[in-house]
């Protein structure tokens, strides 16, 4: 069993391993974070009792690790407060959340995925990080349909990038990029558990359809009517072909760009697994590790984390899962 090292904050206090606070010590901590998701939060389990000093929006932080490190692994706010008989559970969440109730309508031009990006993230007051570019729109409408959170989803896909905030919640919209490992994991050492599983692909061939006869040409759109189709279009790779149509894509050479894109998108998604260690707090979704010594061969190689769980109690200790999926 690993004992965490962890510092629960919040309304002034501490609840740390070493501070005994009656009733209301620390019985479990779970911490969830992941890429491409607002699933980002944490639930906190402590003795019951009254006098409890936790309010709903409180800020909370979490530091969590061993020794050597604790790092931060979650700042964020208190979302919810449930008083059991016999403990009480807060559960928290951080700041993207704030992109579901996000809703406006503007009508972006010849503008980078990476403005609009940033822009949603101003609107709803969010820090930038590293936002890259990427492919530029001859037209994109933000709607009130679909939240803030959606659009920059949409974004990421037709840029194969990936969008995620770290523990100072700054937020990231980038491609995924192959770094040094942050750690290295040895079969039957310090893995607990590890499954990885390879996905015969559905589709081989993307398509993509861009700009079509509306367009935003408005009187000069009658052209478009007779416009050869494969002029707007591309296609990566051959086979059961993926169609997606993509309206603010205004040529062939950025169609197939997309299309690209995607198809790399899906085969990285060939390969997925998980593994369960002793506590690792140092990892975050979007780090690379990679294991060694394992049997299977397709295994021994570096890997992209795509979720991390934090799980300390005191029955299991201080435990970590992480799910992967190749970065070549």
């Amino acid at each position: 069993m690993q004992i965490a090292h962890y510092n629960v904050a919040f309304q002034g206090q501490s609840y740390t391993p070493n501070v005994f606070r009656g009733e209301h010590n620390l019985i479990s901590l779970e911490v969830n974070l992941s890429l491409n998701h607002c699933a980002d939060r944490v639930r906190v389990l402590f003795g019951g009792g009254s006098n409890f000093a936790a309010k709903l929006k409180d800020p909370i932080d979490i530091t969590l690790g061993d020794e050597q490190s604790k790092p931060i692994v979650f700042r964020g706010k208190i979302a919810h407060l449930s008083f059991q008989a016999t403990c009480i559970i807060i559960d928290a969440q951080k700041s993207e959340h704030s992109l579901f109730a996000l809703h406006f309508n503007q009508l972006f031009q010849k503008q980078s995925c990476g403005a609009i990006v940033r822009e949603i993230l101003s609107r709803a007051s969010l820090d930038s990080g590293n936002i890259e570019d990427g492919i530029t729109l001859s037209h994109y409408p933000l709607g009130i349909r679909w939240s803030g959170y959606d659009h920059i989803q949409a974004l990421a896909q037709k840029n194969d990038f990936i969008f995620f905030s770290n523990a100072d919640n700054q937020f990231h919209f980038q491609k995924p990029i192959k770094k040094a490992s942050k750690k290295k994991f040895s079969y039957k050492k310090d893995i607990l558990e590890l499954q990885n599983t390879e996905h015969l692909p559905e589709y081989e061939g993307f398509l993509v359809y861009g700009e079509g006869a509306a367009s935003v040409k408005g009187e000069d759109a009658e052209n478009w009517l007779h416009k050869n189709p494969d002029d707007y279009s591309g296609k990566a790779g051959k086979g059961n072909t993926w169609i997606e149509e993509h309206p603010e894509l205004s040529n062939k050479q950025i169609s197939l760009e997309v299309s690209k894109k995607i198809q790399k998108s899906f085969q990285r998604k060939k390969t997925s697994g998980k593994i369960v260690t002793l506590g690792a707090a140092e990892i975050f979704p979007g780090d690379c590790i990679s294991i060694s010594d394992c049997p299977m061969a397709s295994c021994n190689k570096t890997f992209m984390v795509f979720s991390v769980r934090h799980i300390f109690n005191r029955t299991d200790g201080f435990i970590s899962q992480f799910t992967f999926m190749d970065i070549e």
